[in-house]
């Protein structure tokens, strides 16, 4: 764990020299299984096992580790390219991107004024919760993971909406660090209940739909209809409800039950947009929904009345 005031080093995981042998150890295995059950035992299998073995001890030997990545007072140290001064920085955080339909890499992005740079990282052994607080300790910002650019990005937009001054705005910076947990944790049980709602609709839809298709063309149209609309209209009113409740729940506890109402609305705004910082106009959203259930409504009506 790293110590505040020391340097953080992040040096190459001690598993990263063993997965090029274990990947050639695996092949051999499976190809001596498959000739194995085959033809039985062969000379060449022990022979092409001692070549495999002979390999990788000396991959293992002479395999030279990769130098670490160092944050400290200077800046970043990065192999590639030497030290990375914190003037230059804007933000840095790791990120993981997929490579291919199963796989994926971790990259160190870094984030300057002129450029961007990013750096695989996937040998490296490192704990996110630590290089956030070495960075943001020795550059004396907060800009040492994505939460940190997302977070600083939507006080930006508040400040330069004009909704608030920048006094208020700093406040409100420093009491969300504070209650950001608490919040985070809201937001976390609202998202699980959601997921039960969801199955709870489609099980609606589902038996709605079953008591009006039929081999009719129109029936089968209104059911093509019925079956998206349906499920988003009432989706989305469930969740509004449910969510409703749960934050009047919410807003009775303890710990925040002295907080004003705007504020407490401003948390939950800026939690729910940590993952993605741009100003979504979330009324496109609402009226689609009554579009929607109007759609299904009708729907509904047309194959009641024989329409």
């Amino acid at each position: 764990m790293w110590q505040e005031g020391t340097e953080l080093i992040i040096k190459e995981s001690k598993l990263a020299r063993f997965q090029f042998p274990a990947c050639i150890f695996f092949f051999w295995a499976s190809i001596s299984g498959i000739i194995y059950f085959d033809s039985g035992y062969d000379k060449a299998m022990l022979f092409s096992g001692l070549v495999v073995l002979g390999i990788s001890i000396l991959w293992v030997l002479f395999r030279e580790a990769k130098k670490p990545i160092i944050i400290s007072k200077e800046g970043i140290r990065l192999a590639e390219v030497g030290l990375i001064e914190w003037n230059e920085i804007e933000y840095t955080y790791f990120k993981s991107r997929k490579a291919g339909k199963n796989n994926s890499n971790l990259f160190l992005i870094i984030e300057g004024r002129f450029r961007n740079r990013e750096y695989k990282i996937n040998d490296y052994a490192h704990d996110e919760k630590d290089f956030r607080s070495a960075v943001n300790y020795w550059s004396g910002r907060e800009i040492g993971s994505l939460y940190d650019k997302n977070k600083n990005s939507i006080f930006n937009q508040m400040a330069t909406q004009g909704t608030f001054t920048k006094e208020e705005v700093e406040r409100l910076k420093n009491r969300y660090e504070e209650y950001r947990p608490l919040f985070k944790k809201e937001i976390e049980k609202e998202n699980i209940v959601s997921i039960f709602v969801l199955a709870a609709v489609l099980a609606v839809v589902f038996l709605v739909m079953k008591n009006i298709i039929s081999d009719t063309l129109k029936s089968r149209i209104i059911s093509f209809i019925l079956f998206p609309t349906g499920i988003y209209s009432l989706f989305c009113l469930v969740v509004s409800i449910i969510t409703q409740f749960m934050r009047k729940r919410f807003q009775k506890k303890p710990e925040i039950v002295h907080l004003p109402p705007t504020e407490l609305a401003q948390f939950f705004k800026i939690i729910e947009r940590e993952n993605s910082p741009s100003n979504i106009d979330e009324s496109k959203y609402k009226i689609a929904a009554i579009i929607c259930g109007l759609i299904a409504i009708a729907c509904i009506a047309v194959h009641l009345l024989g329409l």
